[in-house]
């Protein structure tokens, strides 16, 4: 028995697709999505990019990759830097300023307690140890961050 079954052997394949198919742009050409970022998005990319370590001519050259105009990118990479040095000298000055009040509040009640000790014979002052502390701890923090702030031309 050597009969063949109906359809067989298979017909020959047509000589390519049928018309139209596939479609002209067939497969798509997939590009990278593009990086539309608002202005508050830039900042914010920006900043974490500075903060760790990054050089100002890196963010400036990515920005302007990414179609942000020259003086666009300058402007808010200064206005960046600008913000990061404000702060770190807030720190400074902030830290600065509480271990003076604390200062300034331990030696009044020791002056204090001196003259009540010398009329009473005892005497009792404050020692404000924690502006005295924590202002300190803040000014050097705030040294610490005014080293890590980048120049602001590359």
């Amino acid at each position: 028995m050597n009969e063949t079954p109906p359809g067989y052997p298979p017909p020959a394949p047509a000589a390519g697709p049928p018309a139209g198919y596939p479609p002209a742009a067939y497969p798509p050409a997939y590009a990278p999505y593009p990086q539309f970022r608002s202005p508050l998005q830039w900042k914010a990319y920006v900043r974490t990019q500075l903060d760790a370590g990054q050089p100002v001519a890196r963010m400036l050259s990515e920005m302007g990759a990414a179609g942000v105009g020259q003086q666009d990118a300058y402007r808010l990479v200064t206005e960046i830097v600008g913000a990061m040095r404000k702060r770190a000298l807030a720190f400074v000055v902030g830290g600065a300023i509480a271990v003076l009040v604390g200062l300034a509040v331990t030696v009044a009640t020791m002056q204090a307690a001196q003259q009540e000790a010398e009329s009473s014979g005892s005497g009792m002052y404050v020692m404000w140890w924690g502006p005295i502390v924590f202002g300190a701890i803040a000014a050097v923090y705030g040294l610490y961050l005014l080293g890590r702030v980048p120049k602001s031309n590359p």
